[in-house]
């Protein structure tokens, strides 16, 4: 069954895949960029991350993109280009795109951070690429997270995440850059999450039988149990607002190289290698998986390449078809999202000596005019800071059409305040569009504006709750 668009939408269908190469030269590249579903002309981006893929070779590179992508390039065939690629180590990350879409694509950036040995050595960390196709905004991300089972390397693989974040995500001037704020985030690799015993007084063989029984069985809904990162992701300690399709297939390492679904007894089989995603609220449901599964003929690594095939809408943003209001006549006309309240909780402690001195920064690429930021004053030395109306910016933007807040959100940053450098405690995500909705289906003007509680997240981890009550205004005419 076709899935059709709404009109207006581009449908872009989507390949990735990450492998871990295992530093030895692959005997085919074609398979890792043939979809499992459909085929290579349906395919309009294909993306790959790969991990410990340095290995002598006889091949010369022709160009600066690489011996293993130029072999790539040439399976895509002729009507595909490199719109970027990134290495860092033994990492590396390429995203290519049907030539058709070369005028659609722009604002492309990449940036790296490194988690090995005293964050120098470049065995682990990862590689981020922006770019704007049409007009949404992806960053796709590649990653080599700590290896080997137990808590400890659990706990540094949590951290080698937020560390990547930390330093991945700034293609702006700072981390308040309305740049950093994507639409769609696709972040794949070897993350190196392992499967769990539920008994661990079990013997290392009893505890490797017991995960294989599960595989030959493919029972995969009872190995999701033993799944480092699935329990992570459920107790908020990583990825927080990330998802995943469930894995519904053999785990990926440590396979013995050859074709088909072989385990080395050397480590519990473990779905090291992922896909995952997250988007804005207001695009949440553009995301379609059309496809997430392992390709098993790979034989020359310890680990199965996994891919994924996305279908993914990307409309444009109602502001985009209206004509902005000059900067003169926005105070009369356009239109307002006025704050009427705003609350900070839960944070964790900045300051070691007193509480957080906390503001409010408003973040929105769209709706504001560049020049034009807004923020809140401090509230100095408060667990539980909260701002009145009165003490709270009134957002002006460039439209005056409120139409344009379907499907826009708004980010807020909670900010600490401090001599040398302020730190940022975390950033909630308003979906503006959920507000005009609340607006519309007041019976009457008497009822409560717009409350939500916001979950407060940096760097993929929990940090708080933003409480804010809103209400948008027209101008120009009444909603």
């Amino acid at each position: 069954v076709a899935i059709m668009a709404a009109p207006g939408t581009h449908q872009l269908r989507v390949l990735i895949t990450t492998w871990n190469v295992g530093n030895k030269e692959p005997d085919d590249v074609k398979q890792l960029v043939t979809p499992l579903v459909g085929h290579l002309s349906t395919l309009d981006v294909v993306v790959l991350g790969l991990q410990e893929a340095t290995y002598p070779t006889a091949r010369k590179a022709r160009s600066d993109i690489g011996e293993l992508f130029e072999r790539v390039l040439e399976a895509l065939g002729p009507n595909w280009y490199a719109v970027s690629v990134k290495m860092l180590g033994q990492m590396r990350l390429a995203v290519f795109a049907q030539s058709k879409l070369r005028p659609f694509i722009s604002d492309v950036h990449s940036s790296v951070e490194r988690t090995g040995v005293a964050n120098v050595v470049s065995n682990k960390g990862g590689i981020a690429i922006r770019l704007d196709i049409f007009q949404t905004t992806f960053v796709f991300v590649s990653t080599h997270l700590a290896a080997h089972e137990g808590d400890q390397y659990r706990a540094e693989r949590n951290k080698d995440v937020a560390e990547i974040m930390e330093g991945c995500f700034h293609f702006g001037s700072s981390h308040l850059d309305p740049e950093n704020f994507p639409d769609h985030v696709i972040w794949m690799g070897d993350l190196n999450y392992r499967m769990v015993p539920l008994d661990a007084s079990k013997s290392f063989d009893d505890q490797w039988t017991e995960i294989k029984s599960l595989v030959d069985a493919s029972n995969w809904e009872e190995l999701r149990k033993h799944d480092e990162l699935t329990q992570e992701i459920a107790e908020r300690r990583v990825f927080v607002g990330f998802q995943e399709e469930p894995a519904r297939f053999s785990p990926t390492f440590k396979m013995e190289r050859a074709a088909g679904f072989n385990y080395s007894k050397q480590r519990i089989p473990a779905w090291c290698d992922r896909v995952l995603w997250r988007s804005i609220p207001t695009r949440a449901e553009d995301v379609r998986i059309l496809s997430y599964a392992p390709l098993p003929d790979t034989a020359s690594s310890d680990h199965k390449p996994v891919q994924a095939i996305m279908l993914i809408d990307a409309p444009t943003p109602l502001c985009l078809k209206e004509i902005p209001l000059p900067p003169k006549d926005s105070a009369e006309n356009s239109c307002l999202i006025k704050v009427l309240y705003a609350r900070a909780s839960d944070m964790p402690k900045k300051d070691v000596a007193s509480e957080n001195d906390c503001y409010l920064v408003f973040i929105n690429r769209d709706l504001f005019f560049s020049d034009r930021k807004f923020k809140t004053r401090v509230k100095t030395d408060q667990k539980e800071p909260i701002w009145a109306e009165s003490e709270l910016p009134l957002l002006t933007t460039r439209f005056s059409n409120i139409e344009v807040f379907k499907d826009q959100c708004l980010n807020i940053a909670v900010m600490d305040d401090d001599t040398l450098k302020d730190d940022i405690i975390g950033f909630a995500t308003l979906n503006l569009g959920k507000v005009l909705q609340h607006q519309r289906s007041r019976l009457s003007r008497a009822m409560e504006p717009y409350v939500e509680d916001l979950p407060l997240v940096f760097n993929g981890q929990p940090c708080g709750t933003l409480t804010l009550c809103v209400e948008l205004i027209s101008q120009v005419a009444s909603i």
